[in-house]
């Protein structure tokens, strides 16, 4: 019972800043599952549920950049499609997965600019086809749907709000993950989906609604983004131990 409050809480500080939550519901799901395609597919279920509740918010506030939004989007989605096409030994996967939520939760404790010093948000194709071919790779392979590199990657460059940066992580995250779902399903043919699991998506669903109101409102707490990222990396050191000990 307690991964529902769990994935409550993390679904709505999540959906706060954009994000789908996918690395926590990884990690929290991990420690009890060892079907690598099973964690992957739930985590961007509820990674779907999440930025669709969420990114509705950030959309009906105007706070997506279209413009800088199609780069991205052009070059994540054909690579994570071919990243969930990859079929990776449980090795190879508790490794890549292990590596990408201790990165993941080191840069949630990073914060490259303050707002006074965004440049607007400006994506060329050049950047946007690297940072979005690479990125959505990974998120392919791993299961997530790469906001959470993403937005630390457009705050080192300064680039964008804090709102619009979450704007479009949330829609960066939606394409990825049905991208990696769909890859999935024709590489397996069905969905490894845990019927036992399948509560969660409401817990997931309620805690993205509240997040996306947070996020489009107020600035969520630094001290929670901070106990979010220790489990992360928690989580992730959990995977790689399984690989190195």
């Amino acid at each position: 019972m307690i991964l529902f409050p769990s994935f409550f809480i993390g679904a709505m500080i999540y959906a706060s800043v954009g994000f789908g939550g996918a690395s926590l519901y990884l990690t929290l799901l991990s420690f009890g599952s060892t079907n690598h395609d099973s964690l992957a597919v739930t985590a961007m279920i509820c990674n779907v549920i999440a930025v669709l509740s969420s990114h509705c918010t950030y959309l009906k506030a105007g706070y997506l950049r279209w413009k800088s939004a199609w780069p991205l989007i052009v070059a994540s989605v054909p690579a994570a499609f071919v990243g969930g096409m990859f079929k990776t030994s449980p090795m190879i996967f508790a490794l890549l997965l292990g590596l990408s939520l201790v990165t993941a939760g080191i840069l949630m404790l990073l914060k490259f600019h303050r707002e006074d010093e965004a440049r607007p948000l400006e994506i060329s194709w050049n950047f946007g086809g690297i940072a979005g071919a690479g990125i959505g790779l990974l998120s392919g392979v791993v299961g997530i749907g790469g906001g959470i590199f993403l937005a630390p990657l457009l705050s080192f460059r300064r680039t964008g709000k804090a709102k619009e940066i979450a704007a479009l992580c949330a829609l960066f995250i939606l394409v990825n993950s049905l991208a990696g779902i769909f890859a999935r399903l024709m590489r397996l043919g069905t969905l490894p989906v845990d019927v036992r699991l399948e509560w969660l998506w409401i817990a997931v669903l309620l805690g993205a609604l509240a997040g996306g109101w947070i996020g489009a409102t107020k600035l969520p707490n630094d001290w929670i983004k901070r106990i979010i990222a220790m489990v992360i990396i928690i989580g992730g050191i959990n995977q790689l131990a399984k690989v190195l000990w």
